[in-house]
């Protein structure tokens, strides 16, 4: 077994006080309380912020927790089914910008504020649109630009990484509501093929990076299944993880392969249910102030997540933020 100087580059410090500051993975012996302290990270929790411009949900969505991309998804009885609306957040409120050049609902997104690629979806409603999409648009902080296309149009599929090293997983398309296990990547100019995901689903949310991907839950049309199931992937293949404790599906998703929450979607109606992950296994997290479906990924890290839009009884544009705070862990010395 390795020590921990050896893993962290520190010694345990021996004091008569906590030290101040503390940093998360400090271990120190506190000589007065007689224990061994460990700074780690707590159960993290959900504040609203600013509302969507526009109320909707499947949107793909990427970015930071204080620099945000809204791009597409589903309105309300009234609006058009496919959205070309763009909307970017600066940590605090959201701003419309330039439209998409197509509408639909259920792209994915990937990259940052300022270097996005949207990609798939679903188009309905004027303007006219491919009815699964395999457009890929770019986006550089101003405009969107028409890219190469999916090999594979699909809609609700997940997406995560960056402008030029993208990942998009599964979906759905025709037949009616078939489930999708296609894999590809994006090196900032075309799309291509990788190994499929183990399980085909749509309502996926997918977090991390093209070499270090995270999928987790989703939907399969036959015989109405919620998934309970994780995969991740390697930049090669995808292999099975360790399940969620609530199977759901059209939840949203943050972080990395070592470290993401998902919140929200629909288990056996819309939920506020929230989980994280450690690169091992799941664990429940405080819930979402308000309960939904429909929720986009974001792209974010697990500490700085955020829930936007979704699906209660209409869309909304409730807006939150996901922030683990530190704890101390304390081990008793006798």
């Amino acid at each position: 077994m390795g020590e921990y100087k050896g893993l962290q580059g520190h010694k345990i410090k021996v004091l008569s006080s906590d030290p101040s500051p503390v940093f998360e993975g400090q271990v120190w012996f506190n000589t007065t309380d007689n224990v061994l302290r460990v700074r780690g990270a707590g159960a993290g929790s959900w504040s609203e912020t600013g509302d969507l411009t526009n109320a909707r949900g499947e949107a793909g969505v990427c970015g930071t927790k204080t620099a945000a991309l809204a791009s597409g998804g589903q309105g309300s009885p009234g609006t058009p089914g496919g959205l070309v609306y763009s909307e970017e957040f600066n940590g605090t409120g959201w701003t419309e910008g330039n439209e998409m050049n197509d509408n639909r609902y259920g792209p994915a997104n990937a990259g940052t504020q300022t270097a996005a690629v949207t990609f798939g979806g679903v188009g309905a409603g004027p303007p006219p649109s491919t009815a699964f999409s395999p457009q890929s648009e770019e986006y550089d902080g101003t405009d969107y630009t028409e890219g190469n296309d999916l090999n594979t149009g699909r809609g609700d599929l997940g997406g995560c990484g960056t402008q030029t090293a993208g990942l998009a997983a599964g979906g759905w398309n025709s037949p009616p509501l078939a489930p999708r296990n296609e894999t590809e990547e994006y090196n900032g100019a075309s799309w291509a093929e990788q190994n499929n995901l183990n399980t085909a689903r749509y309502y996926m949310p997918v977090v991390g990076t093209q070499t270090a991907g995270l999928g987790a839950g989703g939907y399969v049309y036959s015989g109405s299944v919620n998934h309970n199931s994780s995969e991740e992937y390697n930049g090669a293949s995808w292999a099975e993880g360790n399940n969620l404790n609530s199977a759901r599906r059209q939840p949203g998703g943050n972080g990395t392969q070592s470290n993401a929450v998902v919140c929200g979607g629909y288990v056996s109606a819309v939920s506020a249910l929230a989980e994280t992950y450690d690169g091992t296994s799941w664990s429940t997290a405080n819930t979402l102030n308000t309960a939904r479906s429909y929720v986009p990924s974001s792209g974010c890290s697990a500490q700085q997540g955020l829930a936007v839009g979704g699906y209660v009884t209409a869309y909304v544009a409730v807006t939150e933020e996901f922030t683990i705070a530190a704890g101390t862990l304390d081990v008793t010395v006798s």
